[in-house]
């Protein structure tokens, strides 16, 4: 299930779920508790609360639609070991049509890319085939998942 503002989405998972459901039922404690003006167990909870919504972004922030492009031409733009280095990168942290916005930050600069989850100045952004991001998806997620190694260009 996603949920968010378009393109920025949050993926939840089971997991996912239960820490949502974690988060609600402790900021209800938390409400409680400062009924209650038991201070310290409010700042213990506040950082169990800050704990849990950091692992939730970090476990559930999707790359913004326009990353895919990016990704894309990224890719189509480099040739040999370079072009079969990006392929085992997008490997190795695709996940099922998709990637963790933190995992494309860090390939991101990796690759020498923008990322496109926010305005940058001085950043390369590669002109990739094909220009619609659904079928960019679609062309990395053959990529990612196919045997060839995709190390020279189509």
């Amino acid at each position: 299930m996603y949920l968010g503002y378009h393109p920025y989405q949050l993926y939840f998972d089971l997991l996912g779920i239960a820490i949502l459901m974690a988060v609600v039922a402790s900021l209800a404690l938390l409400a409680f508790l400062a009924y209650k003006r038991s201070f310290f167990a409010v700042g213990a909870l506040a950082c169990v609360l800050l704990a849990l919504c950091a692992v939730q972004l970090y476990r559930g922030a999707m790359v913004p639609e326009s990353a895919w492009v990016v990704m894309l031409g990224a890719i189509e733009n480099t040739t040999g070991s370079e072009r079969s280095r990006l392929v085992t990168d997008l490997r190795s942290h695709w996940q099922v049509r998709t990637m963790r916005a933190f995992d494309w930050y860090r390939l991101s600069k990796k690759w020498n890319v923008c990322h496109a989850m926010w305005h940058q100045v001085d950043c390369v952004s590669p002109i990739a085939s094909e220009q619609g991001v659904g079928i960019a998806r679609d062309m990395l997620n053959d990529i990612a998942k196919s045997d060839h190694a995709f190390a020279t260009p189509k």
